[in-house]
């Protein structure tokens, strides 16, 4: 009887741990001092819903702290484009690469962001107004010369982008002069040979006849290589010997010619004789190699109306709005609410102190806002402010 009195007492006892550990699990523990309830960048990103404005244009991000106006697309491109930013965010790609995947849709469709369309609207007047003010105070500027004048505008140039109040972190300075151009005009060049090969020949292409010296194993040869398979580059004996002799040293022309006993003073003349050797390549193969050798070709005859210069700037502001766009996306996000807030007390601002910060962001620079009143970060296009919860443990 005592044993079966004992054995009920431990089997109670046994009942009352398990149930005030199942009490004491129930019980929600307040966040220590180093973790918060919001993080300072989110770490996915989903699908947020796409909404229309009234202009026909396509709003990324309509709830968060910086919605992204996309127009002169349809809804199959901005879905396109949010899969993309989404997807790089996801898996933690660099701004770079995200860009590379979204500059041939921007140049195909001549996708335009209002944001951006704004700003350069707005800050366009104040820029040059600033420029003329500059030229008009400027001892010097009434009898300099051309030459000078462009020295004194590049000067003129950087002070007046500093004074202005709101500046996106990329350069948008070209554009606050120039008119952006159409992107469509890059478009045929992109289909056909990629991005990444357009804008290597584009970088390269000033100098049509010059020759490339290679290493083995580096980007460069294997760029080069790449568009020596589009017919955009011939590379070794595919090269006129004479420009390959123009680029070797005087010295190395007379050991090309030792066993003819021939001794050459000048280089043309060296050059002259040398390239009509049959057996040139084989003697220049002998001094440096020919297969890290290219050249540029011109385009096809298809593209021979196309103004290298403007596919030049339709790339180059393609590649500013990805930046911008990219930058902001990520940036912006729906301010925390409900349960989000249940630890926190207030959020703090903080800017990114170097040359490139406008006076704007500068003066948010650890503000304190309270918890019902989330900052609308980032601010403006390209703005690299970030902000951190303040919580109730700190």
């Amino acid at each position: 009887m005592e044993v079966f009195v004992i054995f009920l007492i431990l089997i109670t006892i046994l009942l009352a741990f398990i149930w005030l550990l199942a009490k004491a699990s129930s019980i929600q523990k307040p966040l220590s001092k180093k973790q918060t309830l919001v993080s300072e960048t989110p770490t996915t990103f989903s699908n947020v819903s796409i909404d229309s404005n009234k202009e026909g244009c396509w709003v990324l991000k309509p709830k968060s702290t910086f919605p992204l106006t996309l127009c002169g697309i349809e809804y199959e491109v901005a879905k396109k484009i949010q899969e993309i930013l989404d997807e790089g965010g996801n898996q933690g790609k660099g701004l770079q690469d995200i860009s590379k995947m979204l500059v041939p849709i921007i140049i195909k469709t001549g996708l335009r962001v209002k944001e951006i369309e704004d700003y350069i609207e707005k800050f366009r007047p104040i820029y040059l107004h600033r420029i003329e003010e500059l030229k008009q105070d400027s001892p010097e500027w009434a009898t300099a010369s051309e030459e000078d004048r462009e020295d004194l505008l590049v000067d003129f140039q950087i002070e007046a982008l500093d004074s202005l109040y709101i500046r996106p972190y990329f350069d948008l300075s070209f554009w606050l002069i120039h008119t952006p151009p159409n992107l469509k005009i890059a478009a045929g060049l992109l289909e056909r040979y990629g991005y990444d090969n357009v804008s290597f020949y584009l970088k390269n292409v000033s100098s049509i006849s010059k020759i490339h010296h290679t290493n083995p194993g580096t980007w460069v040869r294997e760029k080069f290589e790449k568009l020596t398979e589009l017919g955009l580059a011939k590379r070794g004996n595919s090269i006129a010997p004479e420009l390959i002799l123009a680029t070797l040293k005087l010295k190395d022309l007379n050991s090309l010619a030792s066993d003819l006993n021939r001794q050459f003073k000048r280089k043309d003349e060296a050059i002259q004789f040398l390239s009509k050797l049959p057996d040139i390549y084989q003697r220049i193969g002998r001094i440096t190699p020919l297969r890290g050798m290219f050249q540029l070709n011109q385009l096809p005859s298809e593209f021979s109306n196309v103004d290298l210069n403007k596919v030049s700037l339709a790339l180059d502001f393609a590649e500013v709005v990805a930046s911008l766009l990219i930058h902001t996306y990520f940036a912006a996000h729906e301010p925390p609410s409900g349960e989000e807030l249940r630890y926190i007390k207030g959020w703090k601002v903080y800017t990114v102190k170097d040359a490139f910060t406008c006076p704007f962001c500068e003066r948010f620079d650890g503000k304190i806002f309270p918890k019902e009143s989330y900052p609308k970060v980032p601010f403006h296009i390209g703005c690299r402010c970030t902000v951190v919860p303040i919580t109730k443990f700190e």
